[in-house]
């Protein structure tokens, strides 16, 4: 009997870590601190996630409802695109965890990729 293992599919963040910009001064305007963001990108479903988690500065509630912005810039300094998550200061305790995924980037649209920025708004 012959039998074939099948690989595991490989998934790959690249250095796209290494793109990923804060804006720290928006950051304290809306009262948040952003950390452990992450990109990685899926060959195979040609999807770039974006993870970011996010605490109140002050205490544990948000003061007013938050967007949480991902901009993917090219290596002119074009933005690409964009997408945002809305988070509402009503229904937020603690810390959260947004997940920004952008679809149908193949490897060539990926290498021209120069920047990715995450802030937040209100």
């Amino acid at each position: 009997m012959n039998t074939t293992l099948e690989q595991p599919v490989k998934r790959d963040s690249g250095n796209y870590d290494l793109l990923l910009e804060r804006a720290q001064e928006l950051e304290t305007w809306c009262g948040v601190d952003f950390y452990n963001i992450s990109a990685n990108y899926d060959r195979r479903d040609h999807t770039l996630t974006i993870f970011c988690e996010f605490r109140p500065t002050q205490g544990p509630k948000l003061k007013a409802n938050l967007f949480v912005n991902v901009v993917l810039y090219d290596q002119d300094n074009r933005i690409i695109t964009q997408k945002s998550e809305s988070v509402e200061h009503k229904n937020f305790f603690g810390f959260r965890i947004a997940k920004i995924d952008f679809y149908y980037l193949t490897t060539k649209k990926m290498a021209n990729i120069g920047k990715i920025k995450v802030y937040p708004s209100r």
